[in-house]
């Protein structure tokens, strides 16, 4: 069974603007710096995200301007979202394709000029991960999206229409089966499906681990592979944790607003 219809219904109004919000605040920080207040044209669809944004503190109008920037609470909050955005991608997109009928890995796996991870036989099991760890699934969904369908609005006249009114979360039919749907017989028994994830989430680590080594980390090569921010927060013992199959990293378990940490993520990123 697929996420899909599970996972669509339960984003609703309230956080979908808040994820549209925290995508225009990201574009904020590190391309526009201000944006025209007037919202006029195309900018008129970003009004209901800046009147959020506003609202939380994380952009204004100074000295009694016209155009919006970037708080310092809203630069916090970014860096914030950067990070688990890059762990997203550096932790989770080993399981991205994954041969349920082999174990096969498709990013472990020697490859020949016909492989690619669409094709059919790989399956996404990065939701499937993000459950076996107990982490926020629509919140993962959603950062598996701005990492495989980013916006460039130095390249899309469009950017606007594509944020404020496109799908927040790409491809739901390719997300994987929860993890109650991965038991299987054996000549043994059956085997459970929290087991098999186990497995898989253990092999992915590992394969993870392959690709950088405890003494190159936050080394200019890593740097180059996972961005500058993780290279700035790990270690060596980092490493080591992230081959623990139930290792979910800190940046996850910050209220992203304040930044206090907290036992688990909150659904929302604020009231």
């Amino acid at each position: 069974m697929c996420w899909c219809s599970k996972l669509a219904n339960l984003i609703e109004p309230k956080l979908r603007l808040q994820y549209q919000s925290v995508v225009l605040l990201e574009l904020m920080a590190n391309i526009f710096k201000t944006y025209p207040g007037a919202l006029t044209g195309a900018d008129a669809v970003l009004r209901p995200a800046f009147d959020e944004l506003v609202r939380v503190s994380l952009v204004t109008k100074q000295d009694g301007g016209e155009d919006y920037s970037v708080t310092d609470l809203g630069r916090e909050v970014v860096l914030r979202f950067l990070e688990r955005q890059e762990d997203a991608r550096m932790s989770f997109s080993v399981y991205s394709s994954i041969d349920l009928k082999t174990g096969e890995f498709f990013w472990g796996a020697p490859k020949t000029a016909d492989d690619h991870p669409q094709d059919p036989r790989w399956t996404d099991l990065r939701l499937t991960v993000a459950e076996f760890k107990g982490m926020n699934l629509r919140e993962c969904a959603f950062l598996f999206s701005c990492a495989e369908c980013p916006i460039f609005p130095e390249l899309d006249r469009g950017w606007q229409d594509d944020l404020m009114t496109g799908p927040i979360v790409e491809s739901w039919s390719q997300q994987g089966p929860s993890v109650k749907y991965l038991n299987f017989k054996d000549d043994k028994g059956t085997v459970p499906g929290a087991e098999v994830i186990e497995l898989i989430t253990s092999t992915g680590a590992r394969l993870n681990k392959a690709r950088y080594q405890p003494d190159d980390v936050g080394g200019a090569a890593w740097q180059k592979q996972f961005g500058v921010i993780a290279a700035l927060r790990v270690s060596g013992k980092t490493v080591r944790n992230y081959l623990k199959p139930s290792y979910v990293a800190p940046c996850w378990r910050q209220d992203i607003l304040t930044g206090k940490r907290v036992r688990k993520a909150p659904e929302y990123y604020w009231k």
